[in-house]
């Protein structure tokens, strides 16, 4: 199972709130980010959990893309997914002009397994009792490269789904505990006070105080994904 929090930050610039689907056995979780028509990361919700469902209670479908070896099975079903939605998005609404773009983060669970794709916000932190947060992916957007002291920029994404053509991104897995949980940030800034916050302090609450804290004028979104 998977039990899910979020919270949205809105300040003087602007970060679109994303879409999200959990199932309810927990074993797919989907964040779509949409930069355009809202419409489009709620196609690419569908997308991929269509596909990803189906083809993992029929495992002699055959699959519309190569397989890779160095994946599993469902880290191969997950990025057959996406690919597909990515493809969708593109040939439906962007072939003629750009007009809808996603930030995308999947993840898929069978047991200890997990596997994830991250293009583009949000990136995640692994939280393990007694442990320091481990980064498990970075994104950082425009804004951080043309700011300057003193200056807000509003986000500026770098990476999307449904953009080009052809669609390509890591598929990264990790052997998750009973105790763990996900921190997935949607931020420009990031401050090095969230990596030093006390085990105790890890809350959703806590987190987006210390995000908020020292960027008053940057939005944020945040999700805590706890495992069971």
């Amino acid at each position: 199972m998977i039990r899910f929090e979020e919270k949205s930050y809105s300040a003087g610039t602007f970060r679109p709130r994303p879409e999200i689907h959990i199932e309810p056995d927990g074993s797919l979780l989907i964040v779509a980010t949409p930069w355009g028509a809202r419409a489009a990361a709620r196609k690419a919700v569908r997308k991929i959990q269509d596909y990803f469902l189906s083809i993992r209670h029929d495992v002699e479908a055959t699959s519309p893309f190569s397989r890779l070896a160095c994946l599993s099975a469902m880290g191969n079903d997950l990025r057959v997914a996406v690919k597909l939605a990515s493809d969708s998005i593109y040939n439906e609404d962007n072939r003629a002009e750009y007009v809808t773009a996603i930030e995308l983060f999947v993840l898929a669970r069978s047991r200890d397994e997990t596997v994830w794709i991250q293009v583009g916000h949000p990136f995640a932190l692994l939280d393990r009792p007694g442990e320091n947060l481990i980064s498990l992916g970075g994104q950082q957007d425009l804004s951080t490269e043309f700011s300057k002291p003193g200056t807000v920029l509003s986000p500026l994404p770098t990476r999307f789904v449904g953009t080009e053509k052809t669609s390509d991104f890591a598929v990264e897995s990790i052997r998750t505990q009973p105790a763990d949980k996900l921190i997935l940030v949607s931020s420009s800034f990031v401050p090095a006070t969230l990596y030093s916050l006390p085990e105790s302090e890890r809350t959703l609450q806590s987190i987006s105080t210390c995000l908020a804290e020292k960027k008053k004028n940057q939005p944020f979104w945040l999700g805590l994904c706890h495992f069971s």
